[in-house]
């Protein structure tokens, strides 16, 4: 048989291997392509990781591939790369990677549908619709800092609520832009996602992909394959966006890099986003920002051991004044219903005033210990 007779095929089946198809008549198949292949007594789409001229299974064994789906790769070597790293450190089913990777609609079987075609060309010039803000000098430094980084490079934003976190990501990827490149923004949950993409639209003209849980199957589809045709220049979502492949990356940002939203632990595929974040960005020789004003520990532990470049915005941008903090001390001041009369004074003036006022419990319906509110003693079990 000629080269390229084979082929290896990642199925979503908690089966821990990918599986060896006959190529007959498809002979422009490439890895990162679909194709519909049968399985047991059904069709399924699979992901193609591997062509090559010999398999360890006997060839009168295996079964013909029935369409390529894909004129192009829809996902390059590094974007492999990385489901199969996953498989491997996560301990799961390569197939199932991939189907975590791969919005649902295209893991359709759609026997008369249309192939997806070579991506166009994307235009380089990007307008800001609005102007830079003024930086303060550390943010300039910060903003300095990932100007200059190239190739492989993590960088911890470690900055105060309102220090201006923001607007260090959007000059970095203005200038990544600028130059070309692409870029990918992870947010933790799908209700920061509109607010990040509504600033992310009032600063650039350009196309940006938000992939994020509330889209139906259909636009989460649609979205994907912009991201993956390099269409979008700036894709902005959730945790899953990590998979998502994009032509000529340049730069990835991970915002409240601390959230413990971007693990996931439900489902088949457990894994963290944010660490995924970090290996894709060596995988493609890309910066990666963490930007957080409360850091992991796990992420403050690489800054001093020097794995990641520690940026620091210790004051609030502009004028703007960190709110004033009080602490009550429960031994000092009466107590009715678990609210010392300090915060209960408090929030009569502020409801008298006509402002709002935000109560955090941090459990509801229960106490974990019996407390003398006079003295402080603590009754043991």
């Amino acid at each position: 048989m000629t080269d390229s007779t084979f082929c290896q095929v990642a199925i979503d089946t908690p089966l821990r291997q990918a599986f060896d198809y006959r190529l007959t008549t498809h002979s422009s198949v490439k890895p990162g392509m679909r194709v519909r292949v049968p399985f047991g007594r059904r069709e399924v789409v699979g992901l193609v990781l591997r062509v090559g001229s010999s398999t360890t299974v006997a060839p009168e064994k295996l079964r013909d591939v029935i369409a390529v789906l894909d004129e192009v790769p829809l996902l390059g070597a590094a974007d492999l790369a990385l489901l199969e790293w996953a498989a491997g450190y996560y301990h799961h089913p390569v197939g199932e990677v991939v189907a975590t990777a791969l919005p649902k609609a295209l893991r359709t079987v759609r026997k008369r549908a249309a192939r997806e075609r070579a991506a166009p060309a994307r235009a380089n010039a990007v307008a800001a619709r609005e102007s830079p803000h003024e930086l303060s000098p550390a943010q300039q430094a910060a903003c300095e800092a990932l100007r200059a980084a190239r190739g492989a490079s993590n960088f911890l934003l470690d900055g105060v609520t309102g220090s201006g976190k923001t607007e260090v990501y959007m000059q970095a990827v203005a200038d990544v832009l600028g130059r070309g490149g692409a870029v990918l923004v992870l947010c933790p949950e799908i209700g920061l996602t509109p607010q990040l993409l509504e600033r992310f639209q009032e600063r650039f003209d350009a196309p940006i992909a938000s992939l994020h849980s509330g889209l139906t199957d259909a636009a989460r589809g649609r979205e994907w394959l912009r991201a993956a045709r390099g269409e979008a220049r700036i894709v902005i979502g959730t945790r899953s966006a990590v998979f998502t492949p994009i032509p000529g990356l340049a730069l990835i940002i991970v915002d409240e890099e601390h959230d413990a939203s971007y693990k996931q632990q439900d489902g088949d595929l457990r894994y963290s986003a944010r660490d995924l974040a970090l290996v894709r960005g060596q995988l493609q020789q890309v910066p990666v920002v963490l930007g957080s004003a409360t850091p992991s520990l796990e992420s403050l532990h690489n800054a001093e051991r020097g794995r990641f470049t520690h940026l620091k915005l210790p004051e609030r941008a502009g004028r703007a004044e960190p709110p004033r903090i009080a602490l009550v001390d429960l031994r000092a001041h009466a107590v009715h219903k678990g609210i010392a009369a300090p915060v209960l004074a408090s929030m009569r003036r502020h409801l008298q005033a006509g402002s709002q006022v935000l109560v955090f419990l941090n459990r509801r319906g229960y106490a974990p210990t019996l407390l003398c509110q006079a003295c402080g003693w603590i009754a043991p079990c």
